[in-house]
């Protein structure tokens, strides 16, 4: 729209427009209304004009060129959709309003030929406008909303650009000069732009290099389709005896003759369900027949997809590679493109057109081999073979040519080994769509254009760091291993009767969704759908509400059905998600909003168990859990969330990501020898039993300090990390012998028990390997534990997120370079600490400017610390610190009549009584500096202002003054990126070194710091590894002290980290710290001069 702005003021159609409109000033989008509204750019006289009689009347009179330049700037703004083509893939609600807009255009065109109307604009007149009293219409509006689902003003551009054409030429004749042919050329295109979508192009057949990849749509892939259903489809007929009596059911497979008898029906016909299968097969009555779905009532076979499009009339015009052409545009041409080639090539007349885009619905995307490829499968599967089976008997029988396996003495990139799992690169600049456009190509991997890569970022990043690690190990040993182990995440093999009972589950899952759907959704439909809404998401919470008997777990009070559908409740975690990463249904409930505000990031014990009044009373919450919620109600016990973090399962999404990458990893890593079946997978299963029959985690318990240990006691041993080392060890033991003898034994259906503390009848036939004795196994691998390497990976990547989400409002600061941010926040979120009195924790969270209050000049700000030194007196009042001791005692002889744990009564515990007791909330006031900030309009004394923190920091770069003293300057992603140089730089100083976050440093061994107590095996003598956390300035930085930036490290050997230890750029000299690279086997790489002031 701002070009269509220039271009209408380059003749007065419009106003100027500013100088420095369309440039970047900013890299935040940040939009203000104001300038970008049709006030800025018409005078005010004309825009009292109604644009839709403007329309009209540029029909018939003379429009000054304000008026004119205003119509035209209406009609881009209300220029219809340029798609109407629907695809199976697409929703419901989506097919339905383009059938709906193809239907309307369909019926407008008709009536605007039949009353000969000119333009769309005169049918809105004489039919809409006319009719009704300009003050009293309904406002013309060509986008839903929630007053407004009419959509009989939408239409499709063509009629659009067929109205600003014939505005144009009738209004030429009175400004001939001003509207010459070119002029209107750059008018009609400006409107009518749209930014060109990128269009993924099908690739080439694997095995038919010469021929792309059919379209789904194509006729062979749904004769695949088909086929392939009728080939899964069974039937079961009743065995009787003699008097008639059924005995069983036996279950048969549909023979070839039958089959076809079906696929000559799905031809016909939309869709194939029981009871026609049974119809046009004869079957008995009392038979049953097991199409596609879970749900066995709504079983079917979709019909052949291409019905509607075969009985056109201008189908059978086209040649068989016509046909062919017309499915591969469908999928890849934009609509204007489409009409044009339908148009010019195809030869299908208006009529046609606007029929096809009406009615055909295809698949969108690409079948997985090419035309000749998928005849020769047809054939095959035609005869009962799987898709899979078909692909593997056309191999063996040569009817595919495949290249001969390669056996490669180095891991090349994963890409080439697995081109059936990479997709390429998508963007504009890689699109032969697109390529004499000019675009940048990014900084990419050179394998990864060719090859394309895998797109989770997860696997991708696993198989690069495999690739690494294991060529490094090949080039120190100077020859491949002989075979490779594995540790997989695939489940045991299941007993018959757990695959019954999986299968008898997942059918009574579906059975229940379609109910929930029937009862509460299907009567509230129009309502989310007009929210355009997605109703399965509703499923799960009416779920949770029927479990709930629909009670609210926390406040106990009823939900009802508009509650859900209206928002007024939403699914809360009963244990935190930041914390317990625990996204399972076992883990959720619904409650009020205003009841999940409450519990806030906390347990439900931690947010409510010392409420005995009001609202929350908790012994009622713990008796509704307990009654309503049975296999939850442990989550509501007092120290369960404490004990659930001590053992917390795998998140279910590693868990994905664990299972494919052990799959993919297998197929990559074969690439290196001439058997497959020299890379052997295990699975946990196993390692975690012979962890247990081998006394594998006192290993780790033996090699930690004991302070790490306190705090670890019931816990697997996994802070340190060599624990991998010690997996790696054992998954290298674990052989198949092993790994059967416990498959075997599982499949027949004993227990096992996978307690990591307790040893097991197990334990006494898993024994190490070659009998050797337990303890000079565990003496060899604690030594060889001890002596591991440790390595992590580095992250220099400079995109991503360049701010923080949260807009800021900011206040000036009282000291120079700073502002000061306020955030509202419940009191009960105070955290006292053990080590400071709690009245001194409230006075510095409540009090932190009541000093420099005076000082304080924008009035807003002073009424919040205002505010906040009140709460800090009423918490301090001594009556409600009585009132909070006394409320205390009496919940103790509640539990104790009760039979349940008394608390302590403690200070704290007395001080966050009474601040639950006022029960308001505080403004968290802090201050920031202003560099930390992105900002976008700066406060002053009587105006606040916003911004962004900076988010991330990139870099920290070290150099050395004038006076030789190592000084730093912290790079930001944000500043980075602006390609402007650093403050260090702009004043003549030369980078010494970059340190990233994540970045390995190696320093002196040392008692002043926990991170620099513990030797790692690879560094030097005297010596050991930590890694940089993250940095920040501190002190007296701003004010040119620019040595006081301080550096958060922890030892390469822990695998999580708090900020452990940290030390200045001025302070950490006297460590001799230099900058390390290491290998992925942690070898010394590269090793930075010592990082210290130049000596005089």
């Amino acid at each position: 729209m701002r070009f269509l702005w220039k271009l209408l003021a380059e003749k007065n159609l419009a106003l100027l427009p500013p100088q420095n409109l369309g440039k970047k000033e900013t890299p935040i989008n940040v939009i203000n209304a104001e300038t970008e509204t049709s006030r800025k750019r018409f005078p005010v006289d004309t825009l009292k004009n109604d644009p839709y009689i403007l329309r009209y009347k540029a029909l018939n009179e003379k429009l000054s060129l304000f008026e004119l330049g205003y119509t035209l700037y209406h009609i881009a703004n209300h220029r219809g959709t340029a798609s109407i083509r629907s695809f199976l893939e697409d929703d419901e609600a989506k097919r339905k309003e383009n059938t709906k807009t193809a239907k309307r255009v369909k019926e407008i065109k008709k009536i605007i030929n039949s009353k000969k109307y000119r333009t769309f604009g005169e049918y809105l007149y004489k039919e809409k406008i006319q009719k009704f009293k300009q003050n009293e219409r309904k406002k013309v509006t060509n986008r839903e909303t929630a007053h407004n689902n009419n959509k009989e003003f939408a239409v499709t551009r063509d009629i659009i650009l067929e109205e600003v054409e014939k505005i144009l030429s009738i209004q030429k004749e009175y400004y001939k000069d001003i509207l010459n042919d070119d002029y209107i050329e750059k008018i009609k295109n400006a409107i009518s732009y749209e930014t060109e979508k990128l269009i993924p192009e099908p690739e080439n057949c694997p095995y038919f290099k010469n021929e792309k990849k059919l379209p789904r749509s194509h006729k062979l892939n749904e004769y695949r389709r088909i086929y392939e259903a009728l080939n899964n489809a069974r039937y079961s007929i009743p065995v009787s005896n003699n008097t008639g009596e059924i005995l069983s059911y036996e279950k048969k497979e549909l023979s070839k003759e039958q089959k076809e008898i079906l696929f000559k029906f799905l031809l016909e016909n939309k869709n194939l369900t029981q009871d026609e299968a049974k119809q046009k097969l004869n079957l008995p009555d009392d038979s049953e027949v097991y199409l596609q779905g879970r749900d066995k009532k709504n079983q079917k076979i979709k019909g052949y997809a291409l019905i509607n499009l075969e009985k056109m009339s201008f189908w059978s015009r086209l040649s068989q590679n016509q046909q062919d052409e017309f499915l591969y545009d469908w999928n890849s041409l934009p609509d204007e493109k489409l009409k044009d080639k339908l148009k010019n090539y195809y030869k299908l007349v208006d009529n046609e057109i606007n029929e096809t885009f009406q009615e055909i619905v295809l698949s969108a995307g690409y079948a997985d081999v090419g035309k000749s490829a998928m005849e020769i499968l047809l054939n095959y599967i035609k005869n009962g073979s799987s898709y899979p089976e078909a692909l593997d008997k056309s191999i063996t029988e040569g009817k595919f040519k495949i290249c001969k396996k390669a056996i490669n003495d180095l891991l090349p990139y994963y890409g080439k080994i697995l081109r059936e799992s990479t997709q390429p690169i998508i963007g504009k600049p890689f699109s032969k769509q697109f390529i004499n456009r000019n675009y940048k190509k990014p900084n990419t991997n050179k394998d990864e254009e060719v090859f394309g890569k895998i797109a989770n970022p997860v696997v991708h990043q696993t198989l690069n760091e495999l690739r690494k690690i294991i060529n490094e190990i090949i080039f120190i040993f100077g020859r491949k291993p002989l075979e490779i182990g594995l540790e997989t995440a695939r489940e045991l093999k299941k007993s018959r009767k757990d695959r019954e009972n999986i299968i008898k589950q997942q059918e009574e899952n579906e059975k229940n969704k379609n109910k929930i759907y029937e009862k509460y959704i299907e009567p509230n439909l129009r309502q989310i759908n007009k929210r355009q809404e997605d109703p399965k998401k509703y499923i799960l919470k009416f779920k949770l509400c029927e479990e709930q008997n629909f009670i609210c777990p926390f406040c106990l009070k009823k939900i009802n059905c508009d509650d859900v559908i209206n928002s007024h409740v939403d699914i809360e975690h009963i244990f935190p998600i930041e914390e317990s990463e625990d996204n399972s249904k076992n883990n959720l409930c619904i409650a009020h909003n205003k009841c999940n505000a409450d519990k806030a990031k906390k347990s439900p014990f931690d947010a409510f168990g010392h409420k005995t009044e009001g609202k929350y009373i908790w012994n009622n919450i713990l008796a509704n859990a307990k009654e309503k919620l049975p296999h939850k109600a442990w989550r509501f016990y007092q120290d369960s969330f404490e004990n659930f973090l001590e053992k917390k399962p795998m998140p279910k999404r590693f868990e994905t990501d664990n299972s494919y990458i052990s799959k993919i990893s297998t197929k990559y890593l074969a690439c290196l020898f001439d058997k497959p079946s020299k890379v052997f997978c295990v699975k946990p299963s196993l390692t975690a039993q012979l962890r247990i029959a081998w006394e594998l985690n006192e290993i780790m318990k033996s090699i930690l300090k004991s302070e790490d240990l306190k705090d670890y006691e019931n816990k697997k041993t996994r802070i340190d990390n060599r624990h991998h080392a010690l997996d790696a060890i054992v998954i290298a033991y674990a052989n198949r012998g092993y790994h059967n003898f416990l498959n075997r034994i599982h499949a027949k259906g004993y227990k096992i028990n996978y307690d990591y503390n307790k040893k097991n009848w197990l334990s006494k036939i898993l024994l190490p390997p070659e009998n050797i004795k337990l303890e000079d196994f565990k003496s060899n691998l604690k030594e060889a534990v001890l002596n591991a390497n440790v390595n992590v990976k580095h992250d220099h990547n400079i995109n991503g997120q360049l701010v923080k989400d949260t807009a800021y409002t900011l206040y000036p600061g009282i000291k120079e370079n700073e502002y000061i941010i306020t955030t509202l926040k419940p009191i009960s979120e105070i955290k006292f600490k053990k080590k400071e009195k709690p009245q001194d924790t409230l006075k510095k969270t409540l009090c932190r400017f009541k000093e420099s209050l005076s000082l304080v000049k924008n009035q807003n700000l002073r009424k919040k610390l205002e505010y906040n030194i009140d709460l800090y007196k009423k918490i301090l009042n001594k009556d409600n610190l009585s009132k909070a001791k006394k409320e205390l005692e009496k919940s103790n002889l509640k539990a104790k009549d009760e039979g349940k744990k008394s608390q302590e009564i403690t200070d704290i515990l007395i001080y966050k009584k009474a601040c639950d007791i006022i029960g308001k909330k505080y403004i968290q006031v802090e201050n920031r500096n202003q560099d930390k900030f992105f900002t976008l309009k700066k406060p002053i004394e009587t105006e606040t202002g916003f911004g962004y923190d900076t988010g991330d920091n990139l870099s920290l770069d070290l150099y050395h003054d004038k006076m030789g003293k190592l000084c730093g300057e912290i790079i930001r992603k944000i500043d980075f990126n602006k390609n402007e140089p650093p403050n260090y730089k702009k004043e003549g100083y030369v980078l010494l070194e970059r340190i990233y976050q994540g970045d390995t440093l190696e320093t002196d061994i040392s008692k002043d710091k926990n991170s620099l107590r513990s030797k790692i095996s690879s560094a030097p003598n005297n010596r050991t590894f930590v890694k940089v956390l993250t940095f920040t300035e501190v002190g007296d930085y701003f004010k040119d002290k620019k040595d006081d930036i301080q550096i958060y490290i922890g030892n390469l050997l822990k695998s999580k980290y708090n900020q452990d230890d940290s030390f200045r750029i001025s302070s950490m000299q006297k460590f001799n710290i230099r900058k390390v690279t290491l290998t992925p086997l942690g070898f010394i790489k590269y090793r930075s001069r010592i990082l210290k002031n130049k000596e005089k």
